[in-house]
This record gives C-alpha cells, sequence and structure tokens, in this order.
C-alpha cells in the first residue's frame, strides 16, 4: 500500500482539501469525492446535519452486556469498567435499564432507573454475580431491548458492549434487514462499544449506519473507562430519522438505497455512481424528537484523486445487498472500510510476489490485476504487473505442468527476484526517490527494533507480563512518533505490537491465576496443617481422658469415674466409639461391682439373720414376775402429767389459725389455662386469707408466676385443692408468719416447728411388788427377741398370779 493511497486516512474524510476553488459553492455541511475507472464515475458523499442537538431532548437508554462465555477474564474486567464510567457520565435526566445478553437477553434493572441510583447499584452487584456462559444471541437481545424501548421517550438509544459475535444465531442478509427495519420502524439507535479476542466489527458498524448510532471499538493506547465516557455522551446527540429523501438525477446509485439517519455528532456517508460529473443535491424530510425537520445538501464533486481507489470495490460489494451490509457510518467507518479494502489489496500483492517468484507469470499477473482493483495505485502489484508482463514478453512461461495459481490464502511475502526484482531495483529518480530511499532505511530501522522488542517481551513474558507490556508500549509510542514513516509499515507494525500488548496482557491474566492458585494452595495447605494440630491436641487430651477412666476403674472409684471423667468424654468426643465405649463400659462395671457387693451383703445378713432366729428359739425364766401398778396409781400418774403435754414453741396465732380453718372449708375451682398468680389472687379472694408466692423461690425453681394452670376440681377442701394443683408444678404450702406462702418443697423443709413431748413415762419408776425394779425383772425376763415386752409381761403376769393364789 503506497503513502499517497494511504495519504487520507491522517486528512479525515478522504477528500482532497487542495480542490477549495472547486468546493467554493458546495454546502458548508456537505463534501463530495470522486474516482473515475473505465469512464464510471464513483463517489463518496458526506452529509452533517445542518442543526446542534436538541436540549431539550429526553433520553431512554438500554444498556446490553454480553455476558456469554468470550466475554470472561479481562473482557469481562473492561466491560464492567466501560460500564460504570458510562453510568457516571450519564445525566441525572437520563434513564437507564441494565441488560444481559448471552443465549437470551435477561433484564439486570427493575426497568428504567437513575443511573446513579440504589436500583441501579443493586443491579450493577446482580450482574457482577452473573457468571459468563454459552453463546450469544445478538438479534434476541436487541429486539428485547427495543420491546423495553417501545413505550419510552422520544430518544431512544440501545448501547451494545460485547465482541459482537452472534454464534448462537448467526445473522443472515434476511434477518438482518428485518432486524434494521424493525429498529428504524421504532426510532431506535443502535451503538456499541466493541471488545474481545474475536470481534464483529463490520456487524456494529452496519448496524450503526442504518439505525444513527456509533461505534467504539476497543484500543490499545485506550482504557475502557474512557470509551464508556464517550458512549455516554453520545446519547445526548441528536438523531434526525428520515421520513423521504431525495437526490439529484445525476446520480445513477447510491447506497445504502435508504437514507441512513443524520446525527448531530457525526456526519453521514452515500457511496455509489455518477451519470456525470455536477453538483449533487440532496433533500431529506425526517423527524427529530417528535418534530418534523427538513434538511438540504448541495455538494460540488472534488477533482478524481487516486486516493478514492477503493470506492469501484466498495460500492460493487454495496450494490450485491443495496448497502444492508455496507459499514460507513461516519468518516471514521469509511476510513476503516477504506484500510480493510487496500490491506487486501496488498496481500493479494504479496501473493503475487510469491507466484513471480516462483516463475508464474500468468498468476502473478491475475494476482496483480486482483490487487489493482482494490488499490489501483499500489505500486507493488503495478510492478509485479509490469514484471509478469516482461516475463511473458521474454518467453519465461511456466510449463504446462505447473498447476493454476489459486487464491485461496496469502502468506508472508518472500524476497523477490528474477524480473520483479529487476523491475523494484530500478532507481527511482529525483527527490521523490531519495524520499522514498530514506524511508526505506527509517523502516528497516524501526522494523528492527520492533524485532528486538518482541523477542525481549517474549522472553520475559512468561514471568513478568506486566515488564513486557510496557516494553512493548514504549515500542508502540517510538513507532507512533516516528516521523515519515510508510503508512502501511506503521500499520503493520503497530498491529505486531498491538498483538504483542494483547498477549502480554492474557499471559498476565494467566500469571495472575497461576499465583491465585498457588495463594489458594498455600492458604488451604496452612489450614490443612492447623486442623491436623488442633486434630492431635485433641487427641491427646481424650487419650489423658481415657488414662484417668482406666485407672479409677482399676481403683473401683467407679461413681468417682461416672461423675466426673464420663462429662468430659461426651464434651471432647461426642457421639464417638471412645464415648460409647467409657460410657456404657464404665456404667456397666460400676453395676456389676456395685451388684456383688449386693449380694455379699445379702448373703451376710441371711446367716445373720438366720443365727437370730435360732437365738430365739432359747427359753428363759420369769423370775423375778412383772407386777403391775393398782388402777388408782395409773390414773394418778396419767392426772399429774397433764401438764408435761406436747408444747409447740411456735404458737399459733389467731391469724393463723383462721387459714387452717379455711384450709378445712370446701372450694371449687374450674380454670383452663389460666396464669398461677390469677389462680392464687382468685382462691385469696374466695377464702379471705392471704395467700403469698414466693417469687424468688420460684424462680430458683425454674417456676414462672405466670405458669399456665388447667383444673376443674368442686367440693373438695382448700387444702386439697391446693396439693392438687401445686403438686404438678413441684411445688408445696406452709402456714408461717400469719399468711399461706406458696413455695418450694426444700424452702418448706427448712421451716421446721419445734414440739416438746412428755416422756415422763419412760423415766418413772415402775415398782414390783417385791420392791425390786420393774424394769430390771422385765427386762431380765425377756432375753430373747421381743421378749422386753412380750416376755417379761408374761412372766410378770405368771408370778401375780401365783402370788394371789397363795393369798387365798
Amino acid at each position: 500500500m503506497s503513502t499517497r493511497t494511504i495519504a487520507w486516512l491522517t486528512l479525515g474524510f478522504a477528500l482532497t482539501i487542495g480542490a477549495a476553488s472547486a468546493a467554493r459553492a458546495q454546502s458548508a455541511n456537505a463534501r463530495l469525492g470522486t474516482y473515475e475507472q473505465g469512464g464510471q464515475e464513483y463517489f463518496a458523499l458526506s452529509l452533517m446535519p445542518q442543526m446542534a442537538a436538541d436540549p431539550s431532548q429526553r433520553n431512554d437508554v438500554v444498556v446490553l452486556i454480553d455476558t456469554s462465555a468470550s466475554q470472561a477474564g479481562r473482557y469481562r474486567a473492561e466491560e464492567m469498567a466501560a460500564l460504570q464510567s458510562m453510568l457516571a457520565t450519564f445525566s441525572p435526566d437520563d434513564r437507564v435499564q441494565l441488560m444481559a445478553v448471552d443465549m437470551k437477553a435477561t433484564p439486570i434493572s427493575a426497568g428504567f432507573v437513575a443511573p446513579q441510583g440504589p436500583e441501579m447499584q443493586a443491579a450493577l452487584a446482580k450482574l457482577n454475580g452473573r457468571t459468563p456462559l454459552g453463546a450469544t444471541d445478538l438479534e434476541a437481545g436487541l429486539r428485547t431491548a427495543a420491546a423495553a424501548l417501545a413505550a419510552a421517550g422520544p430518544a431512544r438509544t440501545v448501547i451494545y458492549v460485547g465482541d459482537a459475535m452472534s454464534k448462537a444465531n448467526v445473522l443472515t442478509d434476511a434477518s438482518l434487514g428485518k432486524l434494521v427495519s424493525d429498529l428504524r420502524g421504532e426510532h431506535v439507535s443502535v451503538s456499541s462499544y466493541v471488545l474481545g479476542q474475536e470481534r464483529n466489527t463490520q456487524l456494529m458498524y452496519a448496524l450503526a449506519n442504518h439505525t444513527g448510532g456509533v461505534v467504539q471499538v476497543e484500543q490499545p493506547q485506550s482504557d475502557a473507562g474512557t470509551s464508556g465516557r464517550m458512549m455516554a455522551a453520545s446519547v445526548h446527540a441528536s438523531v434526525v430519522w428520515p421520513n423521504s429523501a431525495a437526490v439529484s438525477d445525476n446520480v445513477a446509485a447510491s447506497y445504502p438505497a435508504e437514507m441512513p439517519p443524520v446525527r448531530s455528532d457525526r456526519d453521514s456517508i452515500l457511496l455509489g455512481t455518477l451519470n456525470r460529473v455536477a453538483p449533487v443535491n440532496v433533500e431529506m424530510n425526517g423527524t427529530l424528537n417528535g418534530k418534523p425537520v427538513t434538511m438540504k445538501w448541495t455538494a460540488m464533486p472534488e477533482r478524481p484523486s487516486d486516493d478514492f481507489g477503493f470506492l469501484p470495490k466498495l460500492v460493487d460489494l454495496a450494490a450485491a445487498n443495496k448497502g444492508l451490509s455496507l459499514p460507513t457510518a461516519g468518516s471514521v467507518a469509511l476510513r476503516e472500510a477504506a484500510y480493510v479494502t487496500l490491506n487486501s489489496a496488498q496481500q493479494l500483492a504479496r501473493l503475487g510476489n510469491e507466484a513471480l517468484a516462483s516463475g508464474n507469470f500468468v498468476g502473478a499477473e491475475k494476482v496483480a490485476q486482483a490487487a489493482l482493483a482494490r488499490d489501483p495505485g499500489n505500486p507493488e502489484a503495478l510492478a509485479i504487473q509490469e514484471a509478469a508482463r516482461k516475463g511473458v514478453a521474454a518467453g519465461r512461461l511456466p510449463s504446462t505442468s505447473e498447476p493454476e495459481l489459486k487464491l485461496t490464502g496469502l502468506s508472508e511475502a518472500s524476497v523477490p527476484g528474477g524480473l520483479l526484482a529487476e523491475v523494484l531495483s530500478e532507481p527511482p529518480s529525483g527527490f521523490l526517490g531519495r524520499v522514498d530511499m530514506e524511508r526505506g532505511v527509517i523502516a528497516g530501522k524501526i522494523k528492527a527494533e520492533v524485532q528486538n522488542s518482541l523477542a525481549n517481551a517474549n522472553k520475559i513474558m512468561g514471568t513478568t507480563p506486566d515488564q513486557a507490556e510496557q516494553v512493548l508500549k514504549l515500542t508502540l509510542e517510538n513507532i507512533e512518533r516516528t516521523p515519515d514513516l510508510d503508512p502501511e509499515v506503521r500499520s503493520q507494525l503497530r498491529q505486531q505490537i498491538e498483538n504483542a500488548i494483547r498477549l502480554a496482557r492474557q499471559r498476565k491474566i494467566e500469571v495472575d491465576q497461576t499465583i491465585a492458585v498457588a495463594q489458594e494452595h498455600k492458604a488451604a495447605a496452612l489450614d490443612q496443617e492447623r486442623l491436623n494440630e488442633a486434630l492431635t491436641i485433641q487427641v491427646q487430651r481424650i487419650k489423658q481422658v481415657v488414662d484417668r477412666f482406666d485407672s479409677l476403674l482399676a481403683e473401683q472409684r467407679y461413681a468417682v469415674a461416672d461423675e466426673q471423667i464420663t462429662p468430659e468424654i461426651q464434651r471432647l468426643a461426642p457421639s464417638t466409639p471412645v464415648e460409647s465405649s467409657l460410657v456404657y463400659g464404665g456404667r456397666f462395671h460400676r453395676a456389676v461391682a456395685e451388684n456383688e457387693q449386693v449380694w455379699r451383703h445379702r448373703a451376710d445378713n441371711f446367716v445373720r439373720t438366720l443365727f437370730t432366729v435360732e437365738l430365739s428359739l432359747v427359753p428363759f425364766p420369769d423370775e423375778p414376775p412383772i407386777v403391775y401398778l393398782p388402777a388408782d396409781q395409773w390414773e394418778d400418774l396419767t392426772i399429774r402429767r397433764q401438764k408435761y403435754k406436747a408444747v409447740d414453741l411456735g404458737k399459733q396465732g389467731g391469724a393463723e389459725q383462721r387459714i387452717f380453718t379455711e384450709l378445712n372449708k370446701n372450694t371449687t375451682l374450674e380454670v383452663v389455662e389460666m396464669p398461677l398468680k390469677d389462680v392464687v389472687l382468685y382462691l385469696q379472694e374466695t377464702h379471705n386469707i392471704p395467700i403469698v408466692l414466693s417469687t424468688k423461690k420460684l424462680e430458683e425453681a425454674s417456676v414462672s408466676v405466670d405458669t399456665p394452670v388447667t383444673k376443674t376440681l368442686r367440693s373438695v377442701t382448700l387444702r386439697s385443692a391446693l396439693r392438687l394443683i401445686l403438686k404438678d408444678l413441684e411445688l408445696t404450702y406452709v402456714v408461717r408468719d400469719e399468711v399461706l406462702q406458696i413455695t418450694t418443697p426444700e424452702d418448706a423443709e427448712s421451716q421446721l416447728i419445734t414440739k416438746v413431748y412428755p416422756v415422763g413415762d419412760l423415766v418413772v419408776p415402775v415398782m414390783s411388788g417385791g420392791g425390786g425394779l420393774f424394769g430390771l425383772g422385765g427386762m431380765m425376763g425377756g432375753g430373747g427377741m421381743g421378749g422386753m415386752g412380750m416376755g417379761g409381761g408374761m412372766g410378770g403376769m405368771g408370778g401375780k398370779e401365783r402370788k394371789k393364789k397363795k393369798r387365798k
């Protein structure tokens, strides 16, 4: 590709600036570049709108984020960075809905929300949690977004962020045409930020061309945040949707066949052919935010220039589908399309170079003609064509056995040889020749530096990709700053460096992932080590407890083992064989030992009991006999001991006596789920006695005063009613301090009453008739079991009867 062929790339739109005299009468917002080939005039027309953006425009935007598997890793991070900067740049008056698209489109935000509001922040969090999976159905995503915008305001925009590779549903000419027609009918503008490993930039340029959108493509020298801000700013431009359009009659054909929308922030491009070279008039009636708008342009044709040599090929491609796939959304897109066309010409020239070097002059000439069809001024293609003709003229025809050259692939150019070398080695004349030579030297120097930088970057890319990327960026900056470098060489070197930068970034992701995995493994190893240490300590503690348990069993201290060691092992090793062995084994040992002790005690007492039985069979004499006092003396003793009857030291007062009287009275009680305190209050009011709940003692026993009580009692004493009610709650009552206290059994047992009983009967001497001690005789006479009472008594009675007989 020659320097003059690409020179227009640095001048904006590809029009010859030097033709100022021919453009004086044309509209300031229209320019017309032309190219003539074979008597046919081709044109490229740039139309800028004759108005500014509508300041009162309301914007509704659907941001469509590609979440397919191709947008993982670095591209996902750049997507999110572009989205966040986009949302931060939107006006607070803009309304935004966030959607994700892969196999289908899924709304992320709840309808249209404020771009910086909490609803959008929640949607971003939800999007961050979405895993990139599957392929992309771009048509489904755009149609879902357009449906969401159906009831929106006048300015409707879809911003797509992704690689535009619709592998789940590949768009054909028919489906693309239907999609474009529907989007234009709904006045939905499609813009995009294209990024990814494999990108379909041409599709997004075509959609933007037909719907009045803009396209941003990922570039190594710019970050995603800048692109996101530019996409957000583009929303505030106004789009004029054409209703009808007319061009002057000297235009034979123009593409796209349907007039594309016109934006306030970029030009619109028409390509085609002319019947004659004359001014071109364009008139369009359209709609701007619901308001009718009429626009007119007049463009004077500029002098035909070889810089537009790509037009014939581009127009022929557009004629196949009436410009449907024409990626000319503004001058920038036209330059990109021209670059692709001219680059293909350069690749064909390289292929012709190889054919010429192998002696295939016929094939080389065909390839040169195909290259010149794309770039008529390509010097290498012209040289190949001239060399091939010389070879044919000199009779250097290829052998009949040589296969015909097939344009099926392109390879790197080989070293020119033969006639091509002769043609290319012809010394250029004059100043332009010296300039070309100097540029060749500069190009060789820069190429060497690039190769050296690529080699150095490849060496360190596997370990320090960040450093490799910095080296490559410095090299890229050196390429951009080098003057007088052929644009083709600059573009090739830039492409090599950019590819290497992308590779370095991919390697950085891989290195970061490797480091992250290593750190995860290290953390997991440390956690496992801590777990092993904790397990070892736990096993040692369990072993110490088991050894202590075994020693207590050996000492036959079963109760200590069960009461002290068992709870510890249940805490350290619950639900394990160790716990079952110690708990149940220890208790079985204890039960066996206690049973053996009982059996021994029972056997011993059995023998002793048999001994007492034998001992009871020994008779004893009734001497001296027991003599009872006369009845009047017994009566006198009874009267005299009245003063020694039982004395209650805690003497009851009148209030306590009244409580005891009420306890013996009947009562009736029917309660269902009534709190205990209310039951006590009811009984207190019914029987008019003071009843007190010992709240502190009840709390110690875990009994609440609000415990529900359900009882049905009829015609029972108050004493029985209280016992039945309090028995279910494990409580009782006592009469103390002139009140009836409801408390716990433990507290009641601590409140004992001291009583004194007379024991005079046990110490008063009973004299026998013969003056001997009654007790001594009785005890002596009753030597056997129960002999103290029965034997002595019977002996005494016998002696008394014998004395009476003697008196008689």
